[in-house]
C-alpha cells in the first residue's frame, strides 16, 4: 500500500519543473531591496563605528 494513498487530493507538487534546478534544488529568488529612509537609531550606530574605527586606526598607527 502507498503510504500518500487515501489522502485526498492534495497530492499537487509543491514545486514546478520550471522552478526546479539540475540536482533537484530548488532555486529561490530572492526578495528585491526597496531604499527607504534611514532611522536616527540606525544612523547613530554607523556612525559610532565609524567613530570607533578611527580612533583603533589612530592608536595603531
Amino acid at each position: 500500500m502507498n503510504e500518500h494513498e487515501g489522502e485526498g487530493e492534495d497530492d499537487e507538487w509543491e514545486f514546478g519543473l520550471d522552478e526546479v534546478g539540475p540536482d533537484g534544488v530548488v532555486e529561490s529568488e530572492p526578495e528585491p531591496l526597496e531604499p527607504g529612509q534611514p532611522t536616527l537609531e540606525n544612523t547613530v550606530f554607523v556612525l559610532l563605528g565609524v567613530v570607533g574605527t578611527l580612533l583603533l586606526l589612530s592608536t595603531v598607527i
